[in-house]
């Protein structure tokens, strides 16, 4: 008897997945389009303007973006096939984003708006960030290892040095020779916004044996952590239950 490919087997799961579940009901809620003026795009919620943030702030990877790490507030409107959410932790409901509720074929296009009296741009002091966090196998999937948080530091410092590396600003080290890539680890190394907090800048970093750290800076390049740095990023090995469920480490 042959096997279903994982590729396929994923794809009947979450086909009889959303066959299971009931369509919210998003009766009342406002239907909004994206309006654009100037070049800049937005959408009206009850007489208040939400912007898009832009792209290059939240949705490239290569050289760090804002990332959302939040649970879902309330659905305030629909755009197009996507709810609108608030967030929790955001009483005054400054922060709005797209959430698809329903299965459909292809990529969702991810959205967040800030209410117009606010504004968001990538970093330029470390003096945004009140903590950082380190998550191991950030790039686990569906039938593999889960993300888990094992380090988190609140030190300015330590915020200051990492920001300094990644905008440049600091001295840091050439990339090591020889490094083996079959030994590298993907974490992610994210910072947390004091303003935001349920907003972090994510560094997506690639671990070697002794304590070796990498990620790409502001200006494109690979950018090397201090050893006295790296030094300070202490974390554990996630146990075989924190590695199957993504729960933190005791």
């Amino acid at each position: 008897m042959k096997r279903l490919p994982v590729s396929l087997f994923a794809l009947l799961l979450l086909l009889a997945l959303a066959a299971c579940t009931g369509k919210p009901d998003l009766s009342g809620l406002p239907e909004l389009e994206l309006q654009g003026e100037a070049g800049e795009e937005y959408i009206l919620l009850d007489g208040t303007r939400y912007d898009l943030i832009p792209f290059e702030v939240i949705g490239s990877g290569n050289s760090g973006r804002w990332d959302l790490r939040a649970q879902s507030g309330r659905r305030v409107a629909v755009l197009g096939q996507d709810t609108i959410f608030t967030v929790q932790g955001d009483p005054e409901e400054i922060f709005l984003y797209n959430v698809p509720e329903t299965f459909r074929f292809g990529g969702v296009y991810r959205r967040r708006f800030l209410r117009e009296d606010h504004a968001l741009a990538l970093p330029d002091s470390a003096a945004a960030f009140d903590r950082g966090t380190i998550r191991t196998y950030a790039g686990g999937g569906l039938f593999g290892k889960k993300s888990v948080t094992t380090c988190e530091f609140t030190d300015e410092a330590l915020l200051a040095a990492i920001f300094g590396a990644w905008d440049g600003s600091a001295e840091t080290p050439p990339v090591p020779e020889g490094l083996d890539r079959d030994q590298r680890e993907s974490c992610a190394l994210e910072l947390w916004s004091k303003e935001y907090p349920w907003l972090c800048f994510h560094l997506s970093c690639t671990c070697y044996p002794g304590g070796v750290m990498l990620f790409t800076g502001r200006d494109g390049g690979t950018v090397c952590l201090p050893a006295e740095v790296t030094g300070q990023l202490d974390w554990e090995e996630p146990g075989l239950w924190q590695r199957l469920t993504g729960g933190v480490t005791s």
